[in-house]
């Protein structure tokens, strides 16, 4: 993110909020940005116009980010919603017009921002090592482990009784997380799993050989847990069922 050095600038955003907004100047906007030295180049004048001033009017703080939702870390979006910061994802099949638009937009809204977070601003989008996301937690080697820890047995015709063994090569904070069984309902934990339990298999579970299991983010609390707004609310774990049917 760009360093703004816009004292003249900013008082205009300031003023703007203490008595009636003064009309948008892009002309001056321009300049200011302009002056930076080291900005994007902008081909689109009145492309750029048009970013900055819907910034300018646009009551929310948030910013325009080139790409998809997908590609930024749960923890850049949580650090950006904790502090009432709206990330818009344009997408990455942008025009040079729609580019520009979006600099003069983000230009303008980031100074909002910094008067707004003043010597947070720094920490904005920064997060420690040890912070995590369900994309830390929910990894193809998690997979991998939580399969080969099953010890998985018939029980009868429709049951199956499962447990987890080497439960310590999995973080203790998976305790804090419910798990559903995807066909009945039926919840439980962690430490039910590594107990045993038995589980009801359905006619579509022998078939695929495979059973689902949902695990619940909704009511997981941890501090290092980054629980941005647009996580879904439970990811989708399997048991490999090959060995049984």
């Amino acid at each position: 993110m760009k360093q703004f050095a816009t004292l003249n600038f900013v008082a205009l955003l300031l003023c703007g909020a203490a008595m009636a907004q003064p009309a948008f100047n892009c002309d001056e906007t321009f300049l200011t940005y302009y002056k930076l030295g080291t900005v994007q180049p902008v081909s689109d004048m009145q492309a750029f116009c048009n970013g900055a001033q819907e910034a300018y009017y646009t009551g929310a703080l948030m910013l325009k980010w080139q790409g998809n939702i997908e590609e930024v870390s749960s923890c850049t979006r949580f650090s950006y919603e904790k502090n009432s910061i709206q990330l818009v994802f344009m997408g990455n099949n942008l025009t040079p017009a729609q580019l520009d638009a979006m600099e003069g937009f983000n230009f303008v809204m980031t100074e909002r921002i910094k008067q707004q977070l003043g010597k947070n601003y720094d920490e904005l989008g920064n997060f420690g090592p040890m912070y995590f996301g369900p994309e830390n937690i929910f990894t193809e080697t998690f997979y991998s482990n939580f399969n080969n820890s099953l010890v998985i047995s018939k029980t009868g015709g429709n049951q199956i009784h499962v447990k987890l063994e080497h439960a310590h090569v999995f973080p203790s904070y998976m305790n804090k997380i419910k798990i559903e069984d995807k066909d009945n309902g039926q919840q439980f934990s962690f430490t039910d799993l590594e107990k045993g339990l038995t589980l009801e298999i359905t006619n579509q579970n022998k078939s695929e050989k495979m059973k689902l299991l949902r695990f619940l983010l909704d009511d997981f609390n941890e501090p290092f847990y980054c629980k941005a707004s647009s996580l879904p609310n439970a990811f989708i774990v399997w048991i490999d069922l090959k060995k049984l049917f």
